[in-house]
């Protein structure tokens, strides 16, 4: 019996010992970290700076990890687009003989998943390399379809030049303004004025307005920012 009892106490000493290393170490978290009064570094500081490149890259990663960002699939995709274009999904990109490309052409390539008629039971884990040429296709054509109805009727989104003149005839500040409703519409903020500055820059590569509409608004759309959440 008194051998089981020094077995036990010597192995509690140990554990002792041990949470008391880890608490210098810093090992219990955050929480549990104190910042001394002077405001010097405690000890945790340099058991991070003994880490070796390989551990502060796989550390970083562990972080990253936590970052909650989402691929926008298809039905997130084609409910964002409708809502910043004022579309029905039908009309925002058909391919073939009236196939629609979010839910019915490419729904895989965007994430979705069909179990009746595709025999598809599952969404895919992660894009295909073909999504972001899918994405480009879906949002370029509802661009030009916005641009479309709006040339032909009250326009509701690019109301702010005529689309039957010259890209030339497009002011800085008409093309700010498209630029300003789109940011708003797409990404629900206020572009920058370096982002302004380089949407300009597209009236030199458009022959008309109505080029230039449907260009900026491609641009726009297609950033990370709106096809992730």
């Amino acid at each position: 019996m008194k051998i089981y009892q020094a077995i036990f106490l010597i192995l509690f000493a140990i554990q002792l010992s041990d949470c008391s290393k880890r608490k210098v170490r810093g090992d219990y978290g955050d929480s549990n970290r104190s910042t001394p009064s002077d405001g010097s570094q405690d000890s945790s500081q340099g058991d991070e700076d003994e880490l070796t490149e390989a551990e502060r890259i796989a550390r970083q990663a562990l972080i990253s990890q936590n970052m909650n960002v989402i691929w926008k699939r298809s039905k997130a995709l084609e409910l964002s687009i409708a809502s910043a274009l004022r579309l029905s999904p039908a009309d925002m990109c058909v391919v073939g003989s009236g196939s629609n490309c979010i839910s019915q052409a490419f729904l895989p390539l965007l994430g979705g998943n069909d179990a009746f008629t595709k025999g598809q039971y599952l969404p895919p884990a992660s894009p295909s390399r073909l999504t972001p040429s899918v994405v480009d296709r879906v949002l370029l054509s509802s661009c030009i379809r916005r641009a479309e109805l709006d040339q032909a009727a009250a326009p509701q989104i690019f109301k702010q030049f005529s689309l039957a003149g010259s890209a030339a005839a497009v002011s800085d500040q008409q093309l700010d303004a498209l630029s300003d409703l789109l940011y708003k519409e797409f990404l629900a903020r206020k572009p920058s004025q370096d982002q302004l500055e380089i949407l300009r820059k597209l009236k030199d590569q458009s022959a008309t307005a109505f080029e230039l509409a449907v260009l900026t608004c491609f641009t726009v759309s297609t950033q990370t920012e709106f096809l992730f959440y």
